[in-house]
């Protein structure tokens, strides 16, 4: 086996290993990991595939089957960061979302805590006018 194929079989290793890990431990969500799954078998199938890469490289013109591995790892990282994308999209929303209603909220509670002592004053000013009255 050449050395490079033997590396490419390491490192899809090491991908799978790492992702199983990371979502045993629950350090990584599910949903966050089927992209890094899917990478990690190609990458570890790799040495495999060797002949079909050989195939489709041919037909897609390039010289190097090497070239096509390169080509679909930048295209399973664009995947990747848009996956990444997309998240960081919702949080940034939810966050936005989250930010208003405490904004609302704390409105609210001002208000409340201000009829509350201006009933309280009420009351008070009223308890100290009759206590007048008696007197």
């Amino acid at each position: 086996m050449e050395i490079k194929l033997l590396f490419f079989t390491l490192i899809g290793l090491f991908v799978l290993v790492l992702v199983l890990y990371l979502l045993r431990e629950y350090k990584m969500e599910e949903k966050y990991s089927f992209l890094w799954l899917i990478m990690g078998i190609i990458v570890f199938l790799t040495p495999l595939l060797y002949p079909v890469w050989s195939i489709w490289a041919g037909k897609l013109g390039l010289a190097d089957p090497n070239l096509l591995i390169v080509v679909l790892g930048m295209v399973g990282i664009l995947l990747l960061c848009l996956q990444f994308t997309l998240a960081l999209s919702k949080a940034y929303r939810d966050r936005k979302t989250l930010a208003q209603h405490i904004t609302f909220l704390s409105l609210r509670i001002q208000l409340l805590e201000k009829k509350l002592s201006q009933k309280r004053e009420g009351k008070l000013s009223t308890q100290s006018g009759i206590s007048k009255i008696g007197e």
